[in-house]
């Protein structure tokens, strides 16, 4: 068998890494598996051997957006793949559309955000091809983003079927202290938090900064993991704000770097607007972080009990809360052991093989 997915652009994303896992698995498994990212935005993934891509750069002009469908339709025609698994809404609809013309036997649409979220072009594309029958199945990766399908004709609900997102956990089952390390600080440097996602008004790393210039205790620092079109104006907004010595902008880690550095973090924050999963939050619960999270749907599915979630739009509360967490080795404890227990409930295995069992029917 062989299966090809197909992510919008090359960049260390949760949608992106999930293709590369699944491939990875499939691999494992002896099926050929592929990764094909319709423009590379950033060299995450140049040196793996299961990833291409169609366009050098991200699209700027017309031209390039009719050279990604005209070389997809020509890769497709060639490769003759068994299925495409495709994630990210732009990738769904154009293998939707270019998947079936090219009578590719069956095409599964991942989708990684609630589709309200989705560019209005792009989510009437969507809900076209996939009331027309263009999906086999339409995958949701968690009950919040099925959720944000009602509404939609049966014709498409009638494919959707919930695979959650998983990682593969003993990579991550060292990345941090045990969990009784935090009966003590660590007295050779200042409390770190760490955040990661790419710098993107979802992501809203804006109100950790307001948080931060808030919190009165200075031995508190932030790391912002992940690069983006806001980071210079993050960047100078932190020194604005007078707190640029005590937040640190790491840019864009590598992957495979990932668990080395979660493992020089005491805490992990997550403050999206909205998400259907949160790779990040897994990979650091998996890690034993204790982790914060903003307040909405999808980290209520995710974290649960297992963390401490938080009001989006106020950053008094979330000084107070880095600041009380911080502070307290017992909470901090308790909250490590309930983030390793919680992480295991998202595996790869079960990920990958729900894709797999998708591909075949």
């Amino acid at each position: 068998m062989k299966i090809l997915h197909i992510v919008t652009q090359m960049e260390a994303g949760g949608a992106q890494g999930a293709a590369i896992r699944n491939a990875e698995y499939m691999r494992e498994k002896g099926i050929s598996s592929s990764v094909l990212f319709l423009y590379r935005k950033r060299g995450v993934y140049d040196d793996h051997d299961c990833a291409t891509w169609l366009l050098e750069n991200p699209p700027q002009k017309i031209w390039d957006y009719l050279k990604i469908m005209r070389r997809l339709y020509a890769f497709l025609r060639r490769e003759k793949p068994d299925a495409i698994i495709s994630y990210t809404h732009y990738a769904n609809v154009m293998s939707g559309f270019f998947g079936r013309v090219s009578l590719v036997p069956r095409v599964i649409s991942s989708h990684r955000n609630p589709t309200y979220s989705y560019p209005k072009a792009c989510r009437v594309a969507d809900k076209l091809i996939g009331t027309l029958g263009f999906y086999s199945t339409a995958i949701c990766v968690s009950n919040t983003v099925h959720d944000s399908f009602e509404g939609y004709p049966e014709r498409y609900k009638k494919r959707l079927r919930i695979i959650r997102n998983g990682i593969d956990l003993k990579n991550f089952s060292q990345a941090n202290r045990a969990a009784g390390d935090f009966s003590e600080p660590r007295p050779d440097r200042k409390f770190r938090y760490i955040t990661v996602g790419r710098l993107h008004h979802q992501k809203n790393h804006k109100i950790l900064i307001d948080a931060m210039s808030e919190v009165e205790n200075e031995d508190i620092e932030l790391w912002i993991v992940g690069d983006g079109e806001l980071r210079e104006m993050l960047a100078g907004y932190a020194e604005e704000c007078g707190v640029s010595d005590r937040v640190r902008f790491l840019g864009e880690v590598p992957p495979s770097n990932m668990k080395s550095l979660l493992g020089e973090a005491d805490a992990f924050l997550f403050p999206s607007k909205y998400e259907a999963f949160g790779f990040a939050v897994v990979e650091a619960m998996a890690g034993g972080l204790p982790v914060i999270c903003s307040d909405i749907p999808a980290m209520h599915e995710i974290v649960s009990d297992a963390g401490i979630l938080v009001s989006l739009d106020d950053p008094s509360i979330w000084a107070k809360t880095l600041q009380r967490t911080a502070e307290q080795p017992s909470l901090l404890y308790d909250m490590s052991l309930r983030s390793r227990e919680r992480a295991r409930e998202f595996s790869l295995d079960e990920m990958a093989e729900g894709y797999i069992d998708a591909a075949q029917k």
